[in-house]
């Protein structure tokens, strides 16, 4: 496995999303395409890594890749949807501030994008929302995303590998 191609290209999908807030404080598309593009994004990226997922797992039993170096794959993956879906989930707020009921929000972008790597990892973790809800549409739709996602790394993590090697080598 090529660590480090799978951080290269899930890296410039993460920049995608940021290239759509950008665009959006251009003003070059109003709220609601931006907010569809987001989404389309979360949605594609999302498709993106279960595919990947899939053939890397494929590749890996193929190649008789040894356990850790498997678990350490789906480990760097799942840090890396925290970070993408954190980058989706604030460049939403930035755009539509009402996509999110929040106890408190800091001013800083720094902060602001922590606290939403944050709402990300409880997704991920399947710890719950704690002090962020999604409100909107979009909000929701993403965070649902995110959510099934988790569910899908769960299945693959928690999974014996030489029981899933060995189905997908039977014919």
């Amino acid at each position: 496995m090529k660590i480090r191609e799978i951080i290269l290209k899930s890296l410039i999908i993460i920049i995608l999303c940021f290239v759509v807030f950008y665009i959006d404080s251009l003003e070059f598309l109003d709220s609601i395409e931006t907010k569809i593009a987001i989404l389309i994004i979360a949605f594609s990226k999302s498709v993106y890594f279960v595919v990947q997922n899939y053939f890397k797992i494929k590749e890996s039993i193929e190649k008789n890749v040894p356990y850790h170096r498997y678990l350490l794959f789906m480990a760097i993956n799942i840090g890396l949807l925290i970070i993408s879906f954190g980058v989706d989930f604030y460049s939403l707020y930035k755009v539509c501030p009402e996509s999110f009921a929040l106890s408190e929000m800091p001013d800083s972008s720094v902060y602001q994008l922590f606290e939403f790597l944050y709402y990300s990892t409880l997704n991920m973790t399947n710890f719950g929302f704690g002090t962020t809800i999604p409100v909107t549409t979009t909000a929701k739709a993403i965070t649902s995303l995110e959510i099934i996602l988790s569910f899908i790394a769960i299945i693959f993590v928690l999974s014996d590998f030489v029981s899933l090697r060995d189905s997908i080598r039977k014919p």
